[in-house]
């Protein structure tokens, strides 16, 4: 029954989040998030009054059900701002936000935990109506208003790289999650202490939060290709160096590594998911959200299932190099092909007009064919 309940709570989230970010393109991006908020400070308190795992297991499936009504309006929100600030500076500022408070939130949770087991949950719920404060507040955030222009995208090969971005994403959450999960039962059995799990742990989110700032305030990597099939290749090696690594130093270099390459393509999921039309925003924004919830899930089942195959507790980590190798891979075949439609579309448009430019004495060109009369 609890694994039931962590897979539907699992699938709440991913189906919640494409019909979040698809909704939030017709009602707007403030209703939604400010429905996900109230729901979650009203539901917070009460997962420390359930009275048994299973209860406590459902109450955190309406949790994840509301959390999905959150991150993709928010995303689609941010290029709608009425800020000079530029659309990838904004992303880096939204990233650098989470991952900096995902990485505070189990410190800080711990140290109120010791006094009361409850704090934690009335901390949130007060953050919470903080932010709803802030949203009753806020003008903007309503139905997002139509383009005078058809925007260009950022590049002819946009969508071949939105593409990259959300495979590569989802590649390097899959070996996080794999590693947060997997990682304390390592340590355990060789008697690693709990303060160096944590500080290899960490490792990777101070490289996150260090990648997103310098994602978010230098440009030149945008839209290439090298970057992001440079950072899948180097977090398969990082995850190798986990594998054969048989001390809290090595592992620590090789969730560093991973911390980067996660940086740079979660960033470019989300920067591409936003920047690719004006129109559906959200439901792109739910997409990427999707990809990274589906990967946060798999990547502990399926170390856990290749862990209890081979009997060794270290395997998933081969399989986690294996992972975004492949998908280093896919990148490159996915570039390939968009690059060649794009070499053919270009020749067909220049030979296009040739063809049906008359010649000087108003006849059709050599080659070109009859012109028939309609």
């Amino acid at each position: 029954m609890e694994l039931g309940l962590l897979g539907l709570a699992a699938g709440l989230y991913l189906l919640g989040c494409v019909v979040s970010g698809s909704k939030s393109d017709k009602w707007g991006r403030k209703r939604l998030t400010l429905l996900s908020c109230l729901l979650m400070a009203a539901l917070y308190p009460f997962l420390g009054t359930a009275g048994s795992f299973a209860a406590l297991l459902a109450v955190y499936c309406i949790c994840s059900a509301s959390m999905s009504l959150l991150w993709p309006p928010m995303m689609a929100w941010l290029p709608e701002q009425e800020d000079k600030r530029s659309l990838s500076a904004s992303v880096g500022i939204l990233n650098v936000s989470w991952s900096t408070g995902y990485g505070l939130a189990p410190v800080l949770g711990g140290f109120l935990a010791e006094r009361s087991l409850r704090l934690p949950l009335f901390a949130t719920t007060a953050g919470l109506l903080l932010v709803i404060a802030v949203l009753f507040s806020t003008k903007s955030g309503g139905r997002p208003r139509e383009e005078s222009e058809r925007a260009r995208p950022a590049s002819p090969l946009a969508s071949t790289f939105l593409a990259m971005a959300w495979i590569g994403n989802f590649s390097l959450v899959f070996c996080l999650s794999l590693s947060t999960v997997l990682l304390p039962k390592v340590t355990t059995e060789m008697g690693v202490s709990t303060a160096i799990l944590g500080a290899v742990l960490a490792s990777s989110g101070i490289a996150r939060t260090a990648m997103f700032v310098f994602a978010g305030f230098f440009s030149g990597w945008q839209y290439r290709l090298w970057p992001l099939v440079a950072v899948q290749l180097g977090s398969a090696a990082g995850m190798l160096v986990v594998f054969w690594g048989a001390d809290a130093v090595l592992w620590g270099m090789g969730l560093t590594v991973l911390g980067l390459g996660l940086g740079l393509t979660f960033y470019s999921s989300v920067l591409y998911s936003l920047e690719y039309s004006h129109s559906r925003r959200g439901l792109r924004a739910g997409i990427h959200e999707s990809f990274v919830g589906s990967s946060m899930l798999l990547g502990p089942v399926c170390g856990g299932l290749v862990a209890n195959t081979t009997g060794s507790l270290k395997s998933p980590w081969l399989m986690g190099a294996a992972i975004p190798f492949v998908a280093a891979i896919a990148s490159l075949t996915i570039y390939w092909i968009g690059s060649e439609r794009l070499r053919r579309n270009s020749v067909r448009k220049a030979i296009a007009p040739q063809a049906a430019a008359p010649s000087p004495c108003g006849q059709p060109s050599a080659g070109s064919p009859p012109r028939t009369e309609t």
